[in-house]
């Protein structure tokens, strides 16, 4: 990628996908539909002359990007030394960082765990939440120790940096593997037990809103199909730049009735409630106001054309009693010019 001048620091997190999205799509389907109706948010974009380049995430945690000058001071997390190339230089800004730890006054080393003290080190770069549980695995050290419990025996904060050594280590060589063909002892997990057995359907019934996932899951394409059998890829949900009005209506509809688990196979049909299919209509008519801004949305249900009213017989005999009087008026003032 060619960024001009600067150059770019940037550490995107666990939930991050990256999505190379064409000029038309990012514009007409990305940026017009609501974070909640395509269900993930856009932390950072670059824009080229035909594409768009999208960090895509579902928690919208972001670490800020940092733009540097080379000739300039780089950024701490750059000046950081790799612990599989310069380990001897890691060690000691380790040590640098525990004894400013324990030299400060402030630091209540037996009340706070160890693990969040290695999350908020800097020299262990990248560790989180998760990477650090891992580490702690791979080290054999129990999580809920307290820091003055890890640091203060020797052996733990060697097997710590030693298994934080392991995990970088697993980027640089990767282990590849050669699966062999499975064998007739095994039975054969089919798609849709495998879909029940994910782990966004283990955690709860209901995790549409939970960062916590494989990657696949944040800004996939989806397939569509329409009335007449064909398949359309769409770049996210209710996709305006590839589907008409009445297929994103139609998918809405479909979605809504899936979830409330009104068309499940082998179990007789149920009707949606009046104030869910409400619901539904205004939710669609907001999504198609905002993607379709040129002849919006007409509603779904047409009012029946405007009856005339029928006249009460005394309004019709009023009103027909002054168009009798109007001759006879203008006879008296033929007469009166006469005279």
């Amino acid at each position: 990628m060619e960024l001009g001048p600067l150059n770019l620091y940037l550490a995107f997190l666990t939930h991050t996908n990256i999505q190379l999205y064409t000029r038309k799509q990012f514009l007409q389907s990305i940026v017009k539909l609501p974070v909640k109706v395509r269900r993930f948010s856009i932390g950072l974009a670059f824009e080229f002359q035909d594409y768009f380049l999208a960090f895509v995430m579902l928690d919208n945690v972001f670490q800020q990007p940092n733009w540097y000058l080379p000739s300039g001071p780089i950024p701490f997390e750059l000046s950081i030394p790799d612990p599989v190339h310069m380990w001897l230089t890691f060690l000691n800004q380790v040590t640098q960082a525990i004894m400013a730890r324990v030299n400060s006054p402030s630091c209540q080393r037996d009340q706070v765990s160890a693990i969040q003290v290695v999350c908020d080190m800097k020299i262990f770069h990248g560790i989180g939440i998760y990477v650090g549980l891992e580490t702690f695995a791979m080290a054999g050290i129990s999580p809920f120790l307290t820091e003055a419990e890890v640091f203060d025996c020797p052996s733990r904060t060697a097997r710590l940096c030693l298994a934080y050594w392991e995990f970088v280590n697993m980027s640089y060589s990767p282990e590849l593997c050669c699966w062999p063909p499975y064998s007739s002892r095994f039975r054969i997990v089919e798609a849709h037990e495998r879909e029940s057995k994910l782990f966004k359907n283990i955690v709860s019934k209901n995790t549409t809103d939970v960062a916590i996932g494989p990657l696949e899951y944040c800004g996939n394409g989806r397939m569509v199909k329409d009335s007449h059998g064909k398949l359309i890829l769409t770049v996210c949900w209710y996709d305006p730049g590839s589907l008409s009005k009445g297929l994103v209506s139609q998918e809405y509809r479909g979605l809504s009735r899936c979830v409330l688990g009104l068309d499940k196979i082998g179990k007789k049909g149920f009707k949606m409630k009046k104030s869910i299919k409400t619901k539904n209509e205004s939710v669609i008519q907001g999504i198609l106001s905002v993607s379709y801004p040129i002849d919006v949305v007409s509603p779904s249900i047409t009012s029946p054309p405007s009856k005339r009213r029928r006249l009460s017989a005394d309004k019709h005999l009023a009103l027909h009693s002054v168009d009798d009087d109007k001759p006879s008026r203008q006879r008296k003032q033929r007469n009166r010019q006469g005279m």
